[in-house]
């Protein structure tokens, strides 16, 4: 019989499958360590196993060691006349051996947890763990995420934020959503957290400095009408940032809203109709505006920040619209094909309506050829390579903006920068709001941050006055815009 080395009361099956579990355990971690570091590629689900699913094994081996000790000695204890404890004797060969043993089997378990708990700590923070790990949930948010302005900065820069209790109350945060993916329990889309949100001060001013005066800005927008030519036109616009003044200190512009106090109460879940604010200036005075129909003071106020405007900076679902016409200018889509704006709208429309990706994805390229064979079905042949190229793009506009699954789209998450598609500006600009204190009313004027200064017709005309030109509607027998919002028809 083989001589045994450490104590007695070790040899149980508990002790011996802990044993085995644990260094089965240690060995595997390693093996998955080492795979991590040779692959160089960064994947959340061997993340998960590395440092999460194996460590809890490990744990569970070292925890039945001392459990089978204690339990032998427990028995032995009703049998013989001697305490339950175990007596440890370093005189004792076996027990100096297990003292060896247990030392540097500690030892290296504390450098293994730090090193673990490090790397636990680093992997929940990681980009890939946010937007992967829970792949349908997440899928629409980080899908645009990469592919936004803010795709270098880390999720966890702006959702989570810096110390030891913004960490604790994300991760408290996180067991409540990974009970909701393990139950299905989840909305779908996943609502932005407009009610618990970060504030602007603490996400955005750590790059940004709204309070600096950026002056004016240009902005060039490119647009196809919907029609045979896909005729083109442009407006080159100043706008107005604006911010406060270094010298005098006053503020105008956009940013005027970052050196000024605002208040204001929603009347919905996602801030997109203000029936009452109160603006309070940079002397202490202030002004309260209201609709008509805004009832009493609301208690409960939100103060406006970054976040009020720019809150789909980093997970924007873009308008039909605008991701073809932008398809169209790097010509993805080729704008010499007749009435391509019109059969790209037409099958993203269609696809849109599908209940799952795959059925969407396929939907484009049916859409696409029925509407050539209604329209021109020679163009199917003489431009099969330029149609073949739109699908593709169309597919991939598709696959960036629409989540079937998630009833995620530029529909369900309203961008409140602007005030094309969404109400935006017009939530307190819109012309309805009267001041409480003097009747003044906060007028619905474009001018008030952004002016054309030159325009492009389909003719390649160009009308230009840095004093700003009135607007004219792309479609000149429309004339109800002068008293409606952009939205109200191009909206959702």
């Amino acid at each position: 019989m083989r001589k045994r080395r450490l104590i007695e009361s070790f040899y149980n099956l508990t002790s011996v499958l802990g044993s085995l579990l644990a260094l089965t355990a240690f060995g595997v971690t390693l093996s998955l360590i080492l795979m991590d570091w040779v692959s160089g590629t960064e994947s959340p689900y061997l993340g998960i196993l590395t440092y999460i699913v194996m460590p809890v094994f490990l744990m569970i081996g070292l925890l039945l060691i001392p459990i089978g000790i204690w339990r032998t000695n427990r028995r032995q204890a009703k049998t013989e006349a001697r305490s339950a404890l175990p007596v440890f004797d370093l005189n004792n060969a076996r027990h100096r051996v297990t003292a060896v043993v247990f030392t540097v089997g500690s030892m290296l378990f504390i450098v293994f947890t730090s090193f673990g708990t490090y790397h636990v700590y680093e992997f929940s923070e990681s980009n890939s763990f946010c937007g992967e790990t829970c792949h349908t949930v997440m899928s629409p948010e980080f899908t645009v995420y990469q592919h936004s302005s803010h795709a270098e900065v880390d999720c966890v820069t702006c959702h989570v934020g810096s110390g030891a209790s913004h960490y604790v109350k994300a991760k408290f945060n996180g067991v409540n959503q990974l009970l909701g993916m393990i139950t299905g329990n989840f909305e779908r889309p996943i609502a932005a957290p407009v009610h618990n949100m970060r504030t602007g001060e603490e996400i955005c001013l750590t790059c940004h400095a709204p309070d600096k005066n950026y002056g004016l800005t240009h902005l060039r927008k490119e647009r196809y009408k919907v029609n045979k030519r896909n005729s083109k036109y442009s407006y080159d616009l100043l706008v107005n940032v604006g911010g406060q003044s270094a010298q005098t200190g006053e503020s105008s512009g956009a940013h005027w809203h970052a050196a000024n106090r605002v208040e204001y109460a929603p009347a919905d879940a996602k801030h997109q109709v203000i029936p009452w604010f109160k603006a309070i200036y940079q002397d202490g005075t202030s002004r309260t505006y209201s609709t008509s129909d805004a009832g009493d003071p609301p208690a409960e106020r939100v103060v406006m920040d970054c976040m009020s405007c720019h809150n789909r900076e980093a997970h924007s679902f873009l308008p039909p619209h605008i991701a073809i016409d932008e398809a169209l200018t790097s010509e993805a889509i080729n704008p010499e094909v007749p009435k391509i704006k019109e059969a790209s709208l037409n099958a993203l429309g269609s696809a849109a309506k599908a209940s799952d990706k795959k059925t969407g994805l396929e939907q484009i390229e049916h859409e696409f050829r029925d509407f050539y064979e209604d329209e021109d079905p020679d163009l199917l042949e003489s431009s099969k390579t330029e149609i073949e190229a739109a699908i593709q793009a169309v597919r991939l506009i598709y696959d960036l903006n629409y989540y079937p699954g998630m009833n995620t789209s530029w529909t369900s998450h309203p961008d409140n920068m602007g005030h094309f598609f969404y109400p935006g500006c017009a939530r307190c600009h819109d012309g309805q709001h009267t001041s409480q204190e003097d009747g003044k009313v906060l007028s619905y004027d474009c001018n008030a941050c952004h002016s054309i200064v030159a325009f492009e017709n389909p003719k390649g005309e160009v009308t230009s006055d840095l004093a700003g030109l009135e607007y004219t509607h792309p479609d000149a027998d429309e004339e109800d815009w002068i008293d409606t919002g952009c939205f109200e028809c191009h909206g959702p």
